[in-house]
Parts: C-alpha cells; sequence; structure tokens
C-alpha cells in the first residue's frame, strides 16, 4: 500500500487513499477501546456483585444494594452517552464508518474515473 501510495499522482486518488488508511487506523483504535471498555465493566461488575467484606461474608452488601449501585452505574454510563458533545468530527465518524463496512473511497475514486473515462470515449 505504501508503494501504492507514492506511485499516484492524482491529489484527489491519494486523499482517497488516505481517507481508507485513516479510517481503518481510527476503526482499529475504536475496536480497542471499546474491548477495554467492555472489559473494565465487566470487572466493576463482577466485584458489585461478588463483593466479600473483611470477614468474608457476601451477606453486605445485600442483593438489593448490590442492584443499586449496579443501577446507579447504568445511569451514570446513559448520562455520560447522552451528553457527547457536538464536535465536529462528523468526518471522522465517516471514515471509521467506512472502514468497518469494508468500504474503500480509494476504490469507488477509481471505479469513478473508470466510469468517467468510458463516457468520455463515447
Amino acid at each position: 500500500m505504501h508503494d501504492e501510495y507514492y506511485r499516484i499522482k492524482d491529489s484527489s486518488e491519494q486523499l482517497a487513499m488516505e481517507e481508507d488508511i485513516v479510517g481503518k487506523i481510527l476503526e482499529i483504535f475504536r475496536r480497542g477501546i471499546s474491548l477495554e471498555i467492555q472489559h473494565v465493566l465487566a470487572k466493576v461488575v463482577h466485584e458489585i456483585l461478588h463483593y466479600k467484606t473483611t470477614d468474608g461474608s457476601t451477606d453486605l452488601p445485600e442483593k438489593k444494594v448490590r442492584f443499586e449501585c449496579l443501577t446507579i452505574a447504568g445511569e451514570f454510563l446513559r448520562d455520560v452517552y447522552s451528553e457527547l458533545p457536538h464536535d465536529n468530527v462528523g468526518h471522522l465518524r465517516r471514515l471509521i464508518a467506512n472502514a468497518r463496512e469494508g468500504a474503500s473511497m480509494y476504490e469507488l475514486y477509481c471505479k469513478s474515473r473508470e466510469g468517467m473515462e468510458g463516457w468520455r470515449d463515447r
């Protein structure tokens, strides 16, 4: 891909390939972060559900209190996601979505050029 990128002379074609590369990198980061968050949440839930007091019993806190702890944690996460700032990164989200779906802007660009060249020959 490196050699192919530097072989390209058309700046629009290079930009399309750059978008594909950046999208794939961002999707890898998104997956890693998502897995890390899932892992931490699983540990938190496990700790709440299997809490042991200093004497080794699991009676305290009672199941109702444990449920309330999980509810509070869930409400916290819901509130965090409902208040995401509008940070003008829609173009980055599009790159990530394209990478996730396997859509290539570079391939689309190349196919559109092929179609235009055939159209000019008519």
